[in-house]
């Protein structure tokens, strides 16, 4: 489930509905990511909308305990591409319930002044849920 105060149409841009995209009319944004069950996550791919990409942000996953921990910033990230840039981050050893991104953007754009939103089109998580009983329907897996 994808949930945000600060992006409008952040449902579709997850769901992967052709068009959509996640849309911030602020310098400053966030986007909370509720799994079902606990999952190991593997990757982040982000694709920004022309020339909207965030400047900064971290990348916070919650656990069982509730804290938030930050496992990754835009200094972790792989970037191909100059105009719908797209964003990739490796993932991180620890069980997560829930990920927040804060994104904040202060970069003026070469050919349309200052910018001052952030827009996300696709937004993928790869991984793995961690609920095993929900495959063996509650039977023991050798």
């Amino acid at each position: 489930t994808v949930t945000s105060e600060d992006f409008v149409n952040a449902t579709g841009m997850v769901s992967g509905i052709k068009g959509y995209r996640a849309t911030c009319a602020s310098t400053i944004g966030e986007l909370l990511l509720d799994f079902p069950d606990p999952a190991e996550v593997n990757s982040i791919y982000i694709q920004w909308w022309k020339w909207s990409k965030a400047k900064h942000y971290d990348v916070y996953a919650m656990g069982s305990d509730g804290e938030y921990v930050l496992v990754k910033t835009q200094a972790d990230e792989r970037v191909e591409g100059r105009k719908n840039p797209r964003s990739f981050l490796d993932g991180w050893g620890m069980k997560t319930n829930r990920i927040k991104i804060e994104m904040r953007n202060e970069r003026p754009s070469n050919n349309e002044g200052p910018v001052n939103h952030i827009e996300i089109s696709k937004l993928i998580i790869k991984g793995r849920l961690y609920d095993y009983g929900a495959v063996s329907d509650g039977r023991p897996v050798t």
